[in-house]
């Protein structure tokens, strides 16, 4: 058999998407209808569209046969594997026409005319037009509800009415009788010489332009920025293991990590891409929570009771700022370097040459919280993200995570502070 790859039709999707799927089913089944075949089994899951767009209508398994009068004398007999008998119910329930919901022998075209219905309805909607708790309340959905069609476009209203008959005898008869009800609905046509003929002049005016265009884009157009793609792994030397979490500059071409050998101090490395070892930064003896510039020129850590920094590409440290216990920092797009320098301290800002550090934000033990930590500047220097501890009354439902700080369990918030108002812009639920 042929191999068919594609993926079943979902909804909801526009009406002219589904038209043109619905005809194409419809297509394939009058061919199957033409040889005397009722297909008893249609829903999306037996049709397939194809990476091109065709449509395939699948699964005969259930299929009925009508046998000629002049060949038979039986009044349409079922043929499925080992036969089925009158009374059976065959198919699937959310997709099965009335008569066929009830097990009646007289099933023919007109059932997958109703399926046909059933399923274009759930292209435009998304949604199942019978449904119910199980299989009983299903059919029984089928047989007796009258199916509500206010949620389908005006255009395709009438066509679904016809296949969704619950009389067959009321019920479009032909499947290729559709294109009658459709009228109203978009319908590919071909144009007009004349209307063929404007479309052709205004087709090379615009790709007279298009090419005009184009060639001043390529004349002018700046040097490419040449931009690659690299996986990097830093293997430890035996017995080292990571203490602070890594950084990386924003080209990501450089990353920073601490190690610790053992019971000796935490040392700082900067690991490049152009390189096949890392090499330590000298005199970053006991460092933690690294951060680079915005340029990726200058990395920035805590040691030993100070915020420095020093030159990626070699040079001793540089002293900033002396701190107590640092909870994180981050390099601003204006040069300033914010950090928490001790649990309370809240936020504070320091000219990244040196000076006297500034206070951005103050916790005050309760609706602000105990801590502010780990601050880390958003794009255009404007505001910067960080993260708030402590119990807020009246605000429980907005609690984002948890974070283990000593021996208790502390709550976390995310806020927004905006330099140019000294304002906060969000706070809970703002992000975890």
């Amino acid at each position: 058999m042929e191999f068919i790859e594609g993926e079943s039709p979902k909804g909801p999707m526009s009406l002219d998407d589904a038209l043109r799927i619905a005809r194409q089913i419809a297509d394939g089944l009058e061919a199957a209808h033409d040889k005397g075949i009722t297909h008893r089994d249609l829903k999306p899951g037996n049709i397939k569209i194809k990476p091109d767009g065709t449509v395939k209508v699948l699964d005969f398994g259930l299929a009925k046969i009508h046998a000629s009068p002049a060949s038979s004398g039986e009044n349409s007999p079922t043929l499925t594997i080992g036969m089925t008998q009158a009374g059976m119910i065959l198919g699937t329930a959310a997709y099965m026409a009335p008569e066929q919901a009830r097990g009646k022998e007289s099933v023919d075209k007109r059932a997958d005319i109703w399926v046909f219905g059933v399923v274009l309805h759930e292209m435009l909607t998304g949604k199942r037009l019978f449904q119910g708790e199980d299989v009983g309340d299903t059919l029984a959905s089928v047989i007796k509800e009258q199916p509500n069609l206010n949620d389908v476009p005006q255009q395709v209203r009438p066509l679904l009415k016809r296949c969704l008959e619950k009389d067959p005898r009321q019920r479009l008869r032909d499947i290729g009788d559709l294109e009658l009800l459709l009228s109203d609905a978009p319908v590919t046509s071909a144009p007009s010489r004349l209307r063929l003929g404007r479309l052709a002049g205004v087709i090379a005016v615009l790709t007279l332009i298009t090419v005009a265009s184009l060639v001043f884009a390529l004349w002018n157009r700046p040097t490419a920025v040449q931009r690659t793609e690299a996986r990097l792994t830093i293997p430890l030397p035996p017995g080292q293991e990571i203490t602070s979490y890594p950084a990386v500059t924003r080209d990501g071409r450089t990353v920073a990590y601490v190690t610790q050998q053992g019971t000796d101090d935490a040392q700082l490395y900067l690991g490049d891409l152009n390189a096949f070892e890392a090499r330590a930064v000298a005199g970053s003896s006991g460092a933690r929570q690294p951060f680079f510039s915005p340029d990726g020129k200058w990395v920035a850590f805590f040691a030993h009771g100070q915020l420095q920094k020093a030159e990626v590409a070699g040079g001793a440290p540089i002293r900033l700022a002396e701190i107590a216990v640092p909870f994180g920092g981050t390099w601003n797009e204006d040069n300033t370097i914010i950090y928490a320098g001790s649990l309370n301290s809240g936020l504070l800002r320091i000219p990244a040459s040196g000076g006297t550090p500034e206070s951005l934000t103050k916790p005050d033990g309760a609706a602000n919280g105990y801590a502010h930590a780990f601050p880390q500047a958003l794009p255009g220097g404007r505001n910067v993200l960080f993260a708030v501890w402590g119990q807020r009354q009246g605000k429980r439902g907005a609690l984002t995570r948890f974070t283990p700080v000593g021996n208790c369990i502390a709550r976390d918030f995310v806020w927004v502070w905006d330099f140019r108002s000294c304002a906060r812009l969000h706070g809970p639920p703002f992000g975890t």
